[in-house]
């Protein structure tokens, strides 16, 4: 690597050119049927029942691949830009400051990507697949009207709601045979082509540095070789049609009483509880899709794997008592304060049951510590015998997470001058429990994990059970969370049609996890310390139109483990350099809206019309040069350099 302009370059890399034609259908349907009465003008009872099912189906979708392998690829990364593309062997010697000899690399470095009969047909994939989501809701509200002195009135309810979410994908990934074909010319010719055989272009205005072929000579490919699928994959899905299903079954039961009650005749006091209570349960696979493990001499052994996880369950539940102060002393003066508590459920992505090791395992030999992806002549029966090494990773899901809960306060004042002109300002303080982060890299046994994994029914080789790793990603519940903050407010319309409307928040956070993830606090995740937005317009009783600037500042995603009791200066032990982050964005946005008649209005939005790129990066450290980033964008390459 080069330390002053991020470039390296990288040998036996292969290049995929891949074309991917994917459809799908989205059906929701949805009903409901309620009502509301009106007893003798005191009691209000509304009710409603409603069903809705979202089923994305996607079925025949299809891929064809080329590919070049041991190739040598240029690479430059800055926050701005990631660049990438194959070089020769000798360009790469001379950015690493010398000289290059034939063979200095070895077989790394014997492909040729200038040449695109080197781009062999080698996969087709198939794939078809439905995506569900089924919600029963039923809810209930009661009020009475008093009309008292001392309260205005009395609402309690409830809702019960079931939900099942579902995934289910069925997918082929394989290279076609010609022994397959069953003497069809038009399959054996496919089977056997090249890019060269096809006509290509890249695309206009592009920054792809190989040139596609037409969507109509995918079809004709997957056609004519459709048909050895079946001999390939011995009429069984690939692991990647069962690792990431799952069912997620969500029932929650609410119920809740609040009365309004007049202090005086300028404030009111509105409090109650609510009670909720949450069942969670997901299906799911630990799962290992090894592509690249090769055994000498193993016999083309198969070491993927996909077993189902044991059914994961967990029930919580909590009150949540608010209580909210509205005062207005004068016409133009409104005050509230208010001490609440909330909650936030961790979304199906976070809490669903899944395991699922990195494809480069290490395995070691029996009562050995050389552990490595590659064990020479081992047999298959030896296999059998090589014990999972601890510097594996595994992704693992958390069905044992709980909902983060906030003790919140809030103040704010709002001062109305006239109809035209609006001020307000706020502060806020939140006193979190159970906040919910993303974490990678934590050392954890399989028996200390948040889901019991089935590695007595992993044959091919040994899991034990009380194995430790030292990369485990998992989403936990932090500890403790503080977050205090202001909240600023302006609304100007004007007389002519002008208006303007800006919102700017501010806040400090504060998080803790337990000491076993990380020992020093960090800000809150998923929490910008500043937002703000400003809109310019303009609008009549027919015409709106806007433009609206947004500001975000940077967001930590997910915290790298540093645990106490660790050498802080170990990147292998503590991983600061981990912390990823969402860097700031500002944007800007037009819209407009007309209204034809009472009935019927025309919108017209226009998002980010600033091109902003949103960015990802880790924190990184000095073994890296700086933050590493990750981005949506690529630059061509110079003729001169390819």
């Amino acid at each position: 690597m080069n330390p002053n302009n991020f470039e390296f370059a990288l040998t036996d890399i292969d290049v995929f050119h891949q074309y991917f034609i994917q459809e799908s259908e989205t059906v929701r349907t949805s009903f409901s049927v309620g009502g509301e009465n009106l007893i003798a003008d005191t009691f209000n009872i509304a009710y409603e029942y409603a069903e809705s099912k979202s089923e994305d189906e996607s079925l025949g979708d299809r891929r064809v691949q080329f590919r070049e392998r041991d190739l040598v690829v240029y690479g430059r990364g800055s926050r701005d830009e990631i660049v990438g593309y194959p070089i020769t062997p000798d360009k790469a010697a001379e950015l690493g400051g010398y000289a290059y000899t034939d063979g200095m690399y070895g077989t790394s470095a014997s492909g040729d990507a200038t040449d695109l009969n080197n781009f062999e047909f080698d996969n087709l994939f198939l794939e078809g697949g439905t995506r569900t989501d089924d919600i029963k809701t039923g809810k209930l509200d009661v009020t009475a009207w008093l009309d008292l002195d001392f309260l205005s009135y009395i609402k309690v309810g409830a809702m019960v709601t079931e939900r099942v979410h579902a995934r289910d994908k069925n997918r082929w990934s394989f290279d076609p045979s010609a022994e397959d074909c069953n003497g069809n010319e038009a399959c054996i010719t496919a089977v056997n082509s090249t890019h060269a055989d096809y006509a290509s272009s890249i695309p206009e205005n592009s920054n792809f540095l190989f040139p596609f072929v037409s969507q109509q000579t995918v079809e004709d490919i997957v056609n004519a070789t459709r048909q050895t699928a079946a001999v390939a994959t011995n009429g069984e899905v690939s692991i990647d049609s069962t690792k990431d299903d799952y069912t997620i079954t969500e029932d929650t039961k609410a119920v809740y009483v609040m009365a309004e009650i007049p202090i005086n005749i300028d404030m009111t006091l509105t409090t109650g509880v609510r009670y909720v209570e949450t069942d969670f349960s997901s299906t799911g696979f630990l799962s290992l899709e090894n592509d690249d493990f090769e055994f000498n001499g193993a016999g083309g052994g198969n070491l993927d794997i996909a077993v189902p996880l044991p059914d994961s369950s967990i029930n919580y539940s909590e009150f949540y008592p608010s209580a909210h102060l509205r005062w207005e002393p004068t016409d133009e003066l409104l005050v509230r304060a208010a001490v609440w508590t909330s909650f936030t459920r961790p979304s199906f992505k976070q809490a669903r049951g899944f395991a699922k090791f990195d494809s480069d395992i290490e395995l070691c030999p029996p009562q050995s510590a050389d552990c490595d992806d590659a064990q020479g002549s081992a047999t298959l029966s030896q296999l059998q015998d090589y014990i999972l090494g601890s510097n594996n990773l595994l992704d693992v899901g958390n069905p044992n997470l709980v909902a983060m809960t906030s003790i919140n306060y809030d103040l704010s004042l709002s001062y109305y001058f006239d109809e035209n002109l609006f001020l307000e300002a706020a502060l806020f303080y939140k006193d979190i429990d159970n906040f919910i982060v993303d974490v990678s890299g934590v050392s954890r046994s399989l028996d200390e994990l948040p889901l019991s994994l089935p590695v007595s029914q992993v044959t091919s080789f040994v899991i034990p059970h009380d194995l430790t790793l030292n990369q485990v990603n998992i989403t936990l519940n932090g500890e403790k969370a503080k977050v205090f903050g202001g909240e600023f407010s302006f609304n100007k319309y004007f007389e002519n049609g002008l208006f303007v409307q800006s919102n700017f928040t501010v806040l400090e956070s504060e998080a803790q996890l337990d000491p076993t993830i990380r020992l020093d606090p960090v800000p809150l995740p998923d929490q910008a310390d500043l937002t703000a937005n400003l809109s310019f317009g303009w609008e009549n009783d027919d015409i709106s139109a806007r433009i609206i600037a947004n500001y975000r500042s940077e967001i930590l995603e997910e915290v790298g483990s540093c645990p106490e009791g660790v050498n802080v200066n170990d990147y292998t032990e503590c991983k600061l350099w981990a912390d990823r982050y969402q860097d700031e964005l500002s944007t800007v946005d037009f819209k407009f809206k007309y209204q034809i008649n009472g009935a019927l209005s025309v919108y017209f939005d226009a998002i980010n019309l600033t091109e902003n790129q949103d960015l990802r990066y880790f924190e990184g450290n000095e073994k890296v040069v700086g933050t590493l980033c990750i981005k949506k964008k690529t630059t061509a390459a110079p003729s001169n350099l390819v």
